[in-house]
């Protein structure tokens, strides 16, 4: 799923990538290479929608247990949720 992780300020393009045991984010600009973004299911706390200037919903805010967020910005904000959601919860 293309997607771009944003900080507020950044934008990284890239692809999030479903792998049994996490979610992972690879750089388009940097595919030939092991850059990359792994967040384990088992480390994400919370899931929500993040609102880009306040217009409307268009990513997914990802909290992980050691207080990190990346926020996804994607066409299916919902979709993303629900997969993040659904895989969190198969593994617990």
């Amino acid at each position: 799923m293309e997607a771009v992780l944003w900080d507020g300020y950044k934008q990284l393009h890239g692809i999030i990538e479903f792998r049994a045991e996490d979610l992972s984010f690879s750089l388009l600009d940097f595919k030939e290479t092991d850059l990359q973004l792994i967040i384990p299911f088992r480390n994400i706390k919370k899931v929500c929608y993040h609102k880009l200037y306040a217009l409307s919903i268009d990513g997914v805010e990802v909290q992980t247990n050691d207080n990190k967020v990346n926020v996804f910005v994607v066409e299916n904000a919902a979709g993303l949720r629900k997969l993040v959601e659904e895989r969190i919860k198969y593994l617990k």
